[in-house]
């Protein structure tokens, strides 16, 4: 059988391989599907069609070498071949037959075979090695391997908030255990996020070994659990607080609840609460506990030792306060108890007694206590404003101790004793620097120009700890000199002391200041007042 190149142009074919020569003359008319057809009805199985096209290409008019001698297929060997396959998998098996019918299959042969049947892709070249070298006749072997599809990644929803609040109980430095602090609240402000939505990714296709794409899946999508007060964002991926409150889960959507609802008692079970909006206990408020926020708090039951906070709003207490003085109360907005003993109670609004008040120390504005069973016994009571109350004190003589004060003035004293404080502890930190410094200066001054870096650079690390307290103290007592202003401002006299019931002996009154009155016999439904710098009792 001739070389099937030769009706289309020289061939000559020798040892080292098959060359062709290519005039330019000619090379216009050569068709190159032509050739390879009729390459392929010969069955020549180790043609390079692209080495053929570009010596047709170049029409050197010399011959060119395009490949190793023609080696033709011996169709013979389909009967001896089994090829199966799936779309992720191919084998194959060859018959010791072919030796009998005197075929000797070659890798060239072997990869026409897999060709012929359909088999394109991933055909594994150390299956047809594991052939060659180890004559593995009658043996299934994977000749093939597909890409099988890479399925798109389900979308993925993080939550940005702890739900699952850690309920140990925290060890001090002593090694003495908190039980108190076992639980704590996760609380949200408006805008912030909550859960993040990662959106599902398309997957990749494969490729079966006939060639073929294989489709992959899409990701599964999810969606972000929102619940009551909060939102999607636009785009999908973000859910929101829109309001502040308590984080909370229910029905498996995140929600933010306005008020943090304690179901019973605050106890070792519910640990120290903090929080920034509204508090609603439907229990009572045990021993050592602390609950502090900005907002209001409504206890339904009583408060027993505890401290009970709310910087910017009110206070009820339903059942009263029960204390050994180790308890106290603040509602900047307002208090409301039923009864309070031994108790520390301050606002800057209106205190609302509804039975008695027992040896406590109370400051407020107005001092509500004017029910027809009403009292007030004890204890030391600061009044900004005025006071309305049925009974005070009692049939025993108790000492209650009842001021009227200027608000601003009380304010202003106050302070002062918290500046006061602050410079002292500036004062004690000062000592020890100014003798630190003083010692390094005389050090620097003695070594002249043999002082080191590192000498330099204590005495400035001094200087500067020296200048910044020093800047504190200046500091405080520039806020010293504007308090004291306002002390020395005029007083407001206006208020006044009503009860309606008995005031009792044993009681003292003191109006600003100015004026002391210790009552000294049972007075019923009077009016106190500073008239002429003189404590008055009308009616």
């Amino acid at each position: 059988m001739g070389n099937p190149l030769s009706q289309f142009f020289e061939v000559d074919e020798r040892t080292d391989g098959v060359y062709i020569k290519v005039n330019q003359s000619h090379k216009d008319s050569v068709d190159i599907g032509k050739i390879e057809k009729a390459l392929r009805d010969v069955f020549v199985i180790n043609y390079d069609i692209s080495t053929i096209r570009d010596v047709i290409t170049r029409a050197s008019g010399e011959f060119e070498r395009i490949g190793p001698p023609f080696e033709n297929y011996d169709v013979k060997f389909d009967s001896t071949i089994a090829i199966k396959g799936t779309p992720l998998k191919a084998t194959m098996r060859i018959s010791s037959e072919s030796i009998v019918a005197g075929i000797k299959p070659t890798e060239n042969m072997i990869y026409y075979a897999l060709q012929r049947h359909g088999i394109k892709v991933g055909i594994k070249k150390e299956g047809i090695r594991e052939f060659m070298n180890n004559a593995a006749y009658d043996q299934d072997i994977v000749i093939a391997d597909g890409i099988p599809p890479e399925n798109g990644i389900d979308a993925k929803i993080d939550i940005e908030v702890n739900l699952n609040p850690d309920s140990a109980p925290k060890v001090d430095e002593f090694g003495r255990t908190n039980y108190r602090d076992i639980k704590t609240f996760a609380v949200a402000k408006a805008g912030q996020v909550l859960a993040k939505r990662t959106p599902p990714m398309e997957g990749k296709s494969g490729k079966s070994v006939y060639g073929e794409d294989i489709k992959s899946y899409f990701g599964q999508d999810a969606k972000l659990p929102a619940g009551k007060n909060t939102e999607i964002s636009k785009d999908g991926l973000w859910l929101c607080a829109t309001k502040e409150g308590i984080v909370y889960l229910e029905n498996s959507l995140i929600c933010v609840g306005e008020i943090l609802t304690i179901p019973g008692d605050v106890d070792f079970s519910v640990g120290n609460i903090k929080y920034t909006g509204d508090i609603l206990i439907k229990g009572s408020v045990r021993p050592g506990f602390v609950i502090e926020t900005e907002g209001n708090i409504d206890i339904e039951g009583e408060v027993e030792s505890a401290k009970i906070i709310s910087r910017k709003g009110f206070v009820v207490i339903g059942r009263g306060v029960i204390g050994r003085d180790d308890t106290e109360i603040y509602g900047a907005g307002g208090v409301t108890v039923s009864f309070a003993q031994g108790s520390v109670i301050k606002t800057d609004g209106k205190l609302t007694v509804e039975k008695y008040i027992l040896h406590c120390n109370l400051t407020c504005s107005i001092l509500e206590s004017n029910k027809a069973s009403s009292s007030v016994i004890g204890g030391k009571i600061t009044i900004y404003d005025h006071a309305l109350m049925m009974n005070v004190g009692n049939d025993g003589g108790v000492e209650t101790d009842i001021f009227l004060v200027d608000k601003n003035r009380a304010k202003a004293k106050e302070k002062l004793a918290e500046l006061a404080d602050v410079k002292g502890k500036i004062a004690k930190q000062l000592e020890p620097v100014s003798r630190e410094l003083k010692a390094k200066s005389q050090i620097l001054k003695r070594a002249g120009d043999q002082a080191t870096v590192k000498q330099r650079q204590e005495l400035k690390k001094w200087v500067d700890t020296y200048n910044s307290l020093s800047m504190k103290v200046k500091y405080i007592e520039k806020k010293e000199s504007e308090i004291t202003e306002v002390m020395n401002s005029p007083a407001n006299y206006g208020g006044f002391i009503k009860v309606h019931g008995t005031i009792h002996p044993g009681v003292k009154l003191d109006m600003y200041g100015v004026s002391h009155k210790a009552i000294g016999a049972k007075m019923t439904n009077k009016v106190f007042r500073l008239v002429d710098n003189m404590v008055q009792a009308e009616g």
